[in-house]
């Protein structure tokens, strides 16, 4: 019985290492990213012209951070941690994040592509579309000739203005 405790205690164990790490070194994740913004850049496509014949063509493709993890055969997460545990790895994983977006803004600057795709990829980064509006509003005074005011609207003005006045009066306190 004693055995059967054991080893269920073993099996619950964890490493007090972790995992082991995805990669052995700074240098090897920034070759795998050149490699991947390389493919990008050099991506092609099979198209068909109006002869009806199949040719190849440039067709580059904006780099992301799904499409790095991709590559990396990992996912998004362990990109953002291993750039969170390490400042050599940050460095290169915010490099490499900049990279992605200055491709973006190429292609918004540029008008190329599905330039609603490449908003709303744009919006995933951080950035904004948003309209920032100054207005002023300037009121003259109001004159008010109270002469022609009757006694019981004069105690009626008196009275409202009392009651705005009041909290004023009160918060001074």
């Amino acid at each position: 019985m004693n055995k059967l405790k054991n080893k269920s205690k073993d099996k619950t164990k964890k490493n007090p290492k972790g995992k082991p790490p995805k990669f052995s070194s700074v240098e090897e994740l920034q070759g795998l990213i050149d490699e991947y913004f390389k493919e990008c850049k050099e991506h092609k496509s099979n198209i068909i012209t109006k002869e009806g014949k199949v040719v190849v063509a440039d067709d580059p493709i904006i780099p992301t951070i799904a499409g790095l993890a991709y590559r990396l055969h990992t996912d998004r997460h362990t990109i953002y941690n291993y750039a969170a545990k390490d400042d050599e790895y940050f460095h290169v994983i915010k490099r490499a994040r900049e990279y992605i977006l200055s491709q973006i803004e190429s292609r918004l600057a540029n008008g190329g592509g599905n330039i609603v795709g490449t908003i709303f990829l744009a919006k995933n980064y951080g950035y904004q579309d948003k309209k920032e509006v100054e207005s002023t509003i300037t009121q003259k005074p109001t004159e008010l000739d109270v002469s022609k005011l009757t006694n019981d609207d004069l105690a009626q003005l008196s009275n409202m203005l009392k009651r705005i006045s009041k909290p004023v009066e009160e918060g001074k306190e």
